[in-house]
């Protein structure tokens, strides 16, 4: 798969000067990847990098190209410092059912109150623009600038246009869809869905086709004054199955296609908080609800410098081993 990476973007995440994008580039082509074309567009520089699929689940982003190039160069990156983020108790309840845990291993969601839909800052717009996704408002780019930055899709609903519990509580149901059912994508797709597609939905229809589209009953838009995030893992496999049987390819599905790490959503939902409260600074924020019932274990994996050096041909040395994966 393709993916464009903003040189501007890439750099944002250092703070010492990166190489130039050509240095850059023959990096990329000794040690990662295939640079199939370098072009201009405004002051920026954009890399058509070509990923192979066995690191689809974390080049697909500037972060995980952006670690690559700390190791290729030595440049340390930024260190991110997470925000706290204070929870209002005034916020609606939501409560999240998954019914399908093997196909949606983590789906997290998240209320706010209070938000202003418009137009994004300016450094939100270039950076989006640059890789050729359109700015459509704030939240909308939030979500796709999440995906971009750290490989993991994300959706943001309309609050007010989900169906509520009978005790006025905000309900997400991850289920397969009943025979027949519609879906009016955002996209301006009308779908009838098999029984086999996994859909996202409230109590009373599908809201959207999981892991591939959303659909345009809860969409976000210049109304809007309460949305609930979404950050969720879905399964490689089924998203695929879906993706073709519903004939949309997204570069959602495309991330999901590739198995990324179910960890990758508590960053995610963090971060687009983060975001919203800086445009939103009078938002209120309700509680994440994490539906995460077998997390991955941590594996430690031990290998020695000398299995190291007989597998690459190299004379590597243990600090310099360290120092590759610290950056890393």
């Amino acid at each position: 798969m393709n993916v464009p990476i903003s040189y501007q973007w890439l750099a944002s995440h250092f703070d010492k000067k990166l190489p130039k994008p050509e240095e850059i580039s023959a990096l990329f082509m000794k040690h990662l990847c295939e640079v199939e074309a370098l072009e201009s567009r405004g002051d920026d520089i954009i890399f058509d990098l070509k990923i192979l699929p066995d690191r689809g689940h974390d080049l697909l982003a500037h972060l995980g190209i952006a670690r690559e190039v700390s190791v290729l160069t030595n440049i340390p990156l930024k260190e991110r410092i997470k925000k706290e983020i204070t929870i209002s108790e005034s916020v609606p309840t939501l409560r999240v059912e998954v019914n399908e845990q093997k196909l949606c291993p983590r789906y997290m969601g998240r209320v706010i109150e209070g938000v202003s839909v418009g137009e994004s800052p300016a450094w939100l717009r270039a950076f989006l623009e640059s890789v050729g996704q359109r700015s459509i408002n704030n939240i909308v780019d939030i979500t796709n600038f999440i995906m971009l930055e750290l490989g993991q899709p994300m959706h943001a609903f309309d609050a007010e246009k989900l169906a509520r519990g009978k005790d006025g509580a905000f309900e997400i149901f991850v289920r397969k869809a009943h025979e027949g059912e519609r879906i009016a994508t955002l996209d301006g797709k009308d779908l009838v869905l098999s029984p086999e597609t996994l859909v996202i939905a409230d109590g009373a229809r599908a809201l959207a086709i999981a892991g591939v589209k959303g659909g345009r009953d809860a969409g976000v838009g210049p109304q809007t004054t309460t949305i609930i995030f979404e950050a969720a893992n879905f399964d490689a496999v089924n998203t695929r199955r879906t993706s073709a049987r519903v004939g949309i390819r997204t570069d959602s599905s495309r991330r999901f296609e590739h198995d990324i790490s179910p960890v990758l959503a508590g960053e995610a939902m963090q971060m687009a908080t983060e975001l919203v409260l800086e445009m939103c600074p009078s938002a209120r924020v309700g509680s994440v609800v994490d539906v995460y019932l077998t997390p991955l274990p941590l594996r430690e994996v031990g290998v020695s410098v000398a299995e190291l050096n007989a597998v690459l041909g190299a004379k590597l040395t243990g600090s310099a081993v360290e120092g590759i994966v610290e950056r890393l």
